[in-house]
């Protein structure tokens, strides 16, 4: 469901395509493929400092490319993230809550990478709408969020 609404914005091509493209791309450009890891549920992509060390402008061609493979893994990452607070959220939680679910420190963005597209997307809801900032403000899962 999360996958699919992603699709529909455009934030996701097709779900599972993104990583191989990913590889044939760096393969292509002659870059080593990225480090693929799965650390306490998190899925963690690491690339090699050629593609950042060669301070290559986004106007040129490699510099294109290193933008749009990060924009393609950050969707990647950000789809199976969002799912993950989708299910933790079936019962209300507080921001912090998810955070620590998460492993993430930075408020800013936690914010506006998942909490504010989900609360878009309709994925998530605030247990008190008429105050987005009260100190016992809690976050559920929407029908439209469930699998």
């Amino acid at each position: 469901m999360i996958a699919g609404a992603f699709h529909r914005t455009g934030a996701v091509e097709v779900w599972g395509r993104g990583t191989n493209r990913v590889i044939a791309m760096c393969k292509k450009h002659g870059a080593e493929p990225p480090l693929f890891e799965e650390i306490q549920g998190f899925v963690h992509v690491t690339f090699k400092a050629q593609l950042v060390a060669e301070g290559l402008a986004p106007t040129e061609p490699g510099g294109q490319i290193a933008a749009q493979i990060a924009a393609q893994v950050t969707a990647q990452v950000t789809a199976q993230v969002a799912a993950q607070v989708a299910e933790f959220c079936r019962e209300p939680k507080s921001a912090k809550e998810i955070m620590a679910e998460l492993g993430l420190k930075h408020w800013k963005t936690f914010q506006s990478n998942y909490l504010t597209p989900l609360l878009a997307m309709g994925v998530l809801e605030r247990t008190i709408p008429d105050k987005p900032r009260s100190r016992l403000q809690r976050y559920r899962t929407t029908a439209a969020g469930l699998p």
